[in-house]
């Protein structure tokens, strides 16, 4: 974040970053492999983070759409007959 307004300060184009404390129940010790006791957590991130796999999971199903488009028309009209 820091870096960031350095950056931002002179003039230079940055994202804006902003940390956010997430409250999380039930959270593993590890969240990134699931292990460990189970207990209510908090972990800093940074909203530019959680935009970022937004749009990643946005970006994911956009192509997921556009190939499956053109499979599920073209199951549609070999399956239902004209008339």
């Amino acid at each position: 974040m820091t870096a960031a307004k350095l950056m931002w300060a002179p003039g230079f184009v940055s994202d804006p970053i902003y940390p956010i404390t997430i409250d999380c129940r039930g959270c593993p010790a590890n969240p990134m492999s699931a292990q460990g006791s189970r207990a209510r957590r908090e972990y800093l991130a940074t909203f530019a983070a959680i935009v970022d796999m937004v749009l990643l999971r946005v970006a994911g199903f956009i192509l997921v759409a556009v190939v499956l488009a053109p499979l599920v028309a073209h199951a549609y009209v070999r399956v239902w007959p004209r008339r």
